[in-house]
């Protein structure tokens, strides 16, 4: 059993040293005034009524002087608590027992700065008799008040407490909360010797408590208030034991928060302790509040200060948060929590919440859950610690990582769309429907085995993977690393698992090898991944209808968005996902090198007969200039009859990209053949679902792409040269520029451009 003192009797045993190295007193400043003003209230509250209240554990440790003095304590935690409470009693000093209550008063002193003990000192020894006198502007009238204490932070602390003592107890009430505090033990706390025989702790936890800060944090008074609930659970229980002794919820958080599990956080870096440690304990409070049925689908900011308090007096959540930090320590024991997570980091890595690929470095679930609120780290987090606590893990078991791939896949497909880039959708309100996919997943320590035995949880989809890694055990290596790739998101349905070993291993070295980011990320290599899947039947990911419904939108890859294309569900986008499929498959029977191949397929398409009747597929084959924009997005006219005219490319993949200035898909591309500058011509830029034109700058005509082919625009007056209408096919009644047999129409706009240079 812990000592239990009053202030009063503890200093009346020990002398109380707030040691050099620690903080200054924070309670009293400015910025900490909520937390003071409800610490005080809560004091006052049981000081004016019958109940009694218990502040904790304060940890600290003795030293004893010669006989002829008493032995000094040194608090190493509970120093804030420990000053408030001495302020408070000079405060409510009567006059009448002056003298006698100075004594073990003046046993309380600050060693952080001279200034800091000579003012404790001279406050008590130059106590008001008249009570009424201990207002803070009498204490700077005092003659022994120098101005020099302005600029100790401690002292101008300590006057920040007494003014709101000040406003928060009133004259008539200082002789019953004098009563209550002295004589009637309204107020205690428990003491913890940490070089004591019970816990024989060094000093390097001294180091460690003392890094917390040297601001006021909030996670202080969370602590307090969190210590409190877990009292409520019931003292009697006693179900938890640190080294051997029975010990309740209350007893064991507020132990090991200060002890073993404040290496968790520490690791070195003492900015900012205080703020991981609240940041991880609030996030398992947001985990346990939206696992309950009553607070689902709630809205995230429906979670409270105070309901990251009471959600531990609920079944389960008190042990939950308990397990979750023993769990790390004990991984921590076995090896750093870093490299714990280094074996992890392939299986639970995710795309950023912008979409674009995650980094290559560490993914620390723990660190993130401590500074960062994406859903995704937390829930994974759960899921983890779920089942390493299963299974009585402390290390990353090939097992624990299939587990943590096959949750992570299932969330990645939580995704949503948005300016072309595929988003995470993963939210925390939404928690029991992943913790439906938690618990049975961890049914079994073999996950393949629990789908298998899962029944209708999950889709057909994912039963006919895990069925396609039984039936072919050696692939499951390369299924994980088609999983983990990130511009499949964990997503395989370009893949097509009815082929047998040999025909899917082709396929998926056929797309490592094309998509590679050594030769996918440069812009010319990315357009010729785009032609290749425009030849082998591609037809774009179809974006929103804009403007009113009268143009459709289509997206071709590249710009840090292939994964938008690649990472199709099993039952997505058929047509693409076809023409992906014949993509690799006429990739992996090539030969020559990635570039070769991919132009063989290229080349074979414009001798086919599809591109023999130059269609839109044939152009966009043909001319790599389609995709020399920033965005490889088109708004197609959505009638059949001009569809193939009127393609606009986007700059932008805005709601409504019509709005920005764009200008005609094939106007550009003859403007960029032509030169690309302004010298000969340039594209006409419209808004809207104007159709654009190209200006020929020194003849002052405009050429227009439509149905029939480009159609000429003259100047008033101006007249073609006769040996130029002749070569082009042209009359003054047919000013319209056809394509031939042995030319397209780009071809021709082109040399009709020149021809005019």
């Amino acid at each position: 059993m812990n000592p239990n003192y009053t202030l009063k009797e503890l200093l009346d045993k020990y002398s109380v040293v707030i040691p050099q190295l620690q903080r200054d007193y924070a309670q009293g400043r400015a910025d900490a005034k909520e937390l003071r003003e409800r610490f005080l209230s809560q004091i006052l509250r049981v000081l004016g009524g019958k109940g009694r209240l218990n502040l904790d554990f304060v940890y600290g440790y003795d030293k004893a002087l010669s006989p002829n003095h008493h032995p000094i304590f040194y608090p190493l935690d509970g120093q804030q608590r420990l000053t408030t409470l001495w302020l408070l009693h000079w405060y409510l000093l009567p006059s009448e027992s002056l003298a006698e209550e100075r004594e073990w008063l003046l046993r309380f002193s600050y060693h952080t700065r001279s200034s800091s003990t000579r003012f404790c000192q001279l406050l008590v020894e130059y106590a008001e008799v008249d009570s009424s006198r201990r207002d803070v502007a009498a204490i700077k009238d005092q003659p022994w008040y120098r101005q020099s204490y302005n600029a100790d932070a401690t002292i101008a602390a300590m006057l920040g407490t007494l003014r709101t003592i000040e406003e928060l107890v009133a004259p008539e009430e200082r002789v019953a909360l004098w009563e209550r505090l002295c004589h009637q033990r309204a107020l205690t706390f428990d003491v913890i010797d940490i070089k004591g025989e019970e816990f024989r702790l060094t000093d390097e936890l001294y180091i460690k408590m003392n890094a917390r800060g040297k601001q006021l944090t909030s996670f202080e008074c969370y602590k307090a208030d969190l210590t409190r609930a877990l009292r409520k659970i019931g003292e009697q229980d006693v179900p938890c034991s640190y080294k051997g002794k029975p010990l309740s919820y209350a007893d064991y958080f507020a132990f090991k928060v200060d002890n073993e599990w404040l290496d968790l956080f520490y690791h070195g870096e003492i900015d900012g302790l205080d703020e991981r440690m609240y940041g991880f304990i609030q996030n398992i409070a947001k985990l346990c509040f939206f696992l309950d049925p009553e607070n689902a689908k709630k809205n995230v900011d429906a979670f409270t200060y105070w309901d990251s308090v009471n959600v531990f007096l609920r079944r389960d959540n008190a042990p939950r948060l308990i397990s979750i930090l023993d769990l790390f320590e004990r991984i921590q024991a076995k090896q750093p929590l870093r490299d714990f997570f280094a074996t992890l980091t392939p299986s639970i890595r995710f795309l950023e919440e912008n979409g674009e690929e995650a980094p290559a470095s560490v993914k620390d679930l723990f660190r993130e859950s401590c500074d960062k609120n994406a859903s995704v780290n937390l829930v994974l987090l759960l899921a983890l610690s779920h089942y390493m606590e299963k299974y009585q893990l402390v290390e990353a078991t090939e097992e624990l990582q299939d587990y943590l791939r096959v949750l992570r896949n299932l969330l990645w497909g939580e995704r949503q769309r948005d300016k072309m880039r595929y988003q995470s959708n993963v939210r925390i309100n939404s928690l029991l429907t992943y913790w439906g996919w938690i618990e049975p997943l961890a049914s079994r320590e073999q996950v393949l085995d629990a789908i298998k035995n899962s029944g209708e949880v999950f889709s057909k989809k994912l039963h006919q993977r895990v069925d396609f890694i039984l039936k072919y055990p050696e692939l499951k290596p390369l299924i994980g690393e088609l999983e983990d790739h990130p511009l499949l998101a964990g997503q395989l349905g370009i893949f097509d698992l009815d082929l047998d070993a040999n025909e899917f291993k082709r396929q998926a070295e056929a797309f490592k090898q094309i998509f590679d980011v050594a030769f996918y990320a440069p812009k010319h290599t990315s357009k010729l991944i785009i032609r290749a899947l425009v030849a082998s039947g591609y037809p774009g990911v179809q974006g929103k209808n804009v403007w009113g419904g009268y143009r459709d939108t289509w997206f071709f890859g590249g710009n840090g968005r292939w994964s938008t294309v690649l990472s199709i569900k099993e039952y997505e986008q058929s047509e693409q996902r076809k023409a992906i499929r014949q993509l690799l498959s006429q990739f992996a029977g090539g030969t020559g090198d990635t570039k070769e191949r991919l132009q063989r397929i290229i080349d074979a398409y414009l001798e086919s007969e599809d591109a023999k009747r130059r269609g839109w597929r044939y152009y966009f084959v043909k001319y790599p200039e389609f995709y020399s924009g920033d965005t490889n997005f088109f708004a197609w006219d959505n009638r059949e009859e001009t569809a193939d005219a009127y393609v606009d490319s986007l700059k932008s993949f805005s709601s409504n990209p019509l709005i920005g200035y764009h200008a005609n898909a094939y106007v550009q591309v003859v403007w960029r053949l032509v030169g690309g500058g302004d010298t000969h011509c340039r594209p006409e830029w419209v808004q809207g679902a104007k159709d654009s034109r190209l200006h020929l700058l020194r003849s002052d005509i405009y050429i227009e792409y439509t149905p029939e082919g480009w159609r000429i625009d003259l100047p008033q007056g101006y007249v073609l040269p006769e040996e130029i209408m002749q070569e082009f096919g042209l009359s003054p009644s047919n000013l319209v520029l056809r394509e031939t047999p042995t030319a397209d129409r780009i071809e021709r706009a082109v040399a009709f451009c020149r021809s005019l240079a």
